[in-house]
């Protein structure tokens, strides 16, 4: 895990085939969040990315009972809980577990329950307007840098420690150019990890 990117909280036109162009180009893990999207949407989308990439999606949950029918339907082994889904946490299974933090306190509270997790904002996010960047210290191999990714950031990322990022707004604020936008983003952090 070096790179991971997150689904826009919209359905975009033509998703499934980004998605999986993604895949095709590198992508390890894709996180799946859309927050209001009833079970019939999701169902849609996830039976549209091809097979042999599921096993690489992350089913965000955003409460104990959100849309597990879909882990057992489509076989998907990772489970990601959210800030206010994580009081309804237990590790069952053989599942790969993440989860998000937004400071260091709760990191240490919380963070060695999870397989990984996302550290954010590291920097003035892309997607979400005067949300500001901590600029935080990695505090371990299980963080993952969230927040602001831009091609210019990634050596600061890395001389914060990060060994993984996410991506979101560097990806989905222009679908067009997500797959070209990856592959460059993906390509430069695989050099500076060389």
């Amino acid at each position: 895990m070096r790179l991971i990117v997150l689904s826009s909280e919209c359905f975009i036109s033509e998703e499934n085939k980004l998605i999986n162009s993604l895949f095709s180009e590198g992508l390890e893990i894709f996180h799946l969040r859309k927050p209001r999207a009833s079970i019939e949407k999701m169902r849609d989308l996830i039976s549209q990315i091809e097979p042999k990439y599921r096993n690489r999606i992350a089913l965000h949950l955003i409460a104990a009972e959100s849309h597990h029918e879909l882990v057992k339907e489509y076989g998907i082994k990772r489970l990601h809980f959210t800030e206010d889904g994580r009081s309804s946490f237990e590790r069952e299974g053989e599942f790969i577990y993440s989860t998000s933090f937004h400071n260091i306190e709760d990191v240490k509270k919380e963070g060695n329950a999870f397989d990984y997790y996302f550290l954010s904002p590291t920097f003035d996010s892309i997607s979400k307007k005067g949300y500001k960047g901590k600029q935080i210290k990695s505090p371990s191999d299980k963080a993952v840098a969230l927040g602001g990714m831009r091609l210019e950031r990634l050596s600061k990322a890395k001389d914060l420690g990060y060994k993984n990022i996410a991506l979101l707004g560097a990806i989905w604020q222009k679908p067009e150019d997500a797959v070209e936008r990856f592959v460059e983003i993906n390509n430069q952090w695989n050099v500076l990890n060389e």
